[in-house]
């Protein structure tokens, strides 16, 4: 427990937005282990951009000075071009389908028109 708070003492406060020239970006998410945040333009809350603990603490730096960098996909593209080996993982994990181990559907009704047909060629077994 005492090493995962010391971990995050090096993270910023996540309630601080991150000021660029392009627009303000809010925290959406963190991965504790690999050091990374997650954050999004307001104006563009679908699309993440990932930033090292280090890249926000800069940022957040050079916001406490008025200095506004121009973006923050100049900082993530940075780290995206140390993460090949991820990127290329997960393409390979498209190719996989999902649906792979679902049961194969059964007919019922083939069942179940197989049953009336028998009903109706022998009437006398009804009875």
């Amino acid at each position: 427990m005492d090493s995962y708070l010391d971990v995050l003492k090096d993270f910023p406060d996540t309630n601080i937005a991150l000021q660029t020239e392009k627009g303000k970006a809010v925290f959406q998410k963190m991965d504790i282990f690999q050091r990374l945040l997650w954050y999004a333009y307001l104006d563009n809350p679908i699309q993440w951009l990932k930033l090292t603990v280090d890249q926000t603490n800069a940022i957040i730096e050079q916001n406490k000075k008025k200095v506004l960098p121009a973006n923050l996909e100049d900082f993530s593209s940075e780290l995206d071009q140390d993460t090949t080996e991820t990127i290329s993982f997960m393409d390979s994990m498209k190719q996989d389908s999902i649906t792979r181990f679902d049961r194969p559907k059964t007919n019922k009704n083939r069942r179940h028109k197989r049953n009336n047909h028998n009903k109706r060629a022998n009437p006398n077994d009804q009875k």
